[in-house]
């Protein structure tokens, strides 16, 4: 099965400081059939103004991953540190227990970033910060784990989830298979481009959960980044 979820069908939110995009119910945004899927609880699309910032927000239990597009995204809360993030990273953040998190955008230019939210399995421990970088023009082709919480995958960050989060870029043309257990659920967002998802087309800033479907094959039909997120 395969939810096609295209961007003009998604929440959104829109004011002077914030363009966000939301592929499941979210704060203001609110649909009966965009609650989380398997543990996977948000994915947001942002586009935050310069100098704008997100008021913060207690984070028990969860990992957020977040992948900067354009420009840099910083921290503040309760973790501490100077923490940023700039254009071609990937950061995880393990929250702990009783931790708040804000983000804001230090630069003269609007940052663009995705936010994934996934339930953690270990909500006691200290809170954790890691960072990688989004696969580049020489790993084109191949899904890279970013992060997981499943045995085998040492290079990728650590996180305190049953899941994993994936990324690649594919040139037009290419194809990319991924082998999908039947009892677990699977969410793919395009970053940029166009592909399909056996055969379902994805455009631009397009989601689709999936499950039961024990193959994925993707085909780029223009150059295209994306993400590829499985929980239980």
């Amino acid at each position: 099965m395969i939810d096609l979820r295209e961007q003009a069908a998604l929440g959104s939110t829109s004011n002077e400081w914030l363009q966000a995009a939301h592929h499941f119910s979210f704060a203001h945004y609110q649909h009966s059939r965009r609650n989380p899927w398997g543990d996977l609880r948000s994915l947001n699309h942002n586009i935050l103004a310069p100098r704008a910032e997100m008021r913060p927000q207690r984070i028990d239990g969860t990992e957020i991953v977040t992948v900067v597009r354009k420009g840099v995204i910083a921290h503040a809360g309760s973790l501490g540190g100077n923490m940023r993030v700039a254009t071609g990273e990937v950061e995880l953040v393990s929250s702990g227990r009783g931790k708040a998190l804000a983000s804001f955008n230090p630069g003269n230019m609007p940052a663009e970033y995705l936010e994934i939210r996934i339930a953690s399995i270990a909500s006691a421990g200290a809170p954790a910060r890691t960072i990688t970088r989004f696969p580049g023009r020489r790993q084109r082709g191949e899904l890279i784990v970013l992060a997981s919480g499943l045995v085998g995958y040492r290079q990728a960050m650590p996180m305190r989830a049953e899941a994993r989060v994936l990324g690649t870029r594919l040139p037009a043309g290419a194809t990319s298979a991924y082998r999908l257990d039947r009892r677990r659920h699977a969410y793919i967002v395009t970053c940029s481009g166009e592909i399909a998802i056996n055969g379902v087309v994805l455009q631009p800033c397009s989601g689709a959960a999936i499950t039961e479907e024990a193959t994925l094959r993707i085909d780029a039909l223009k150059p295209a980044e994306f993400l590829l997120i499985e929980t239980i």
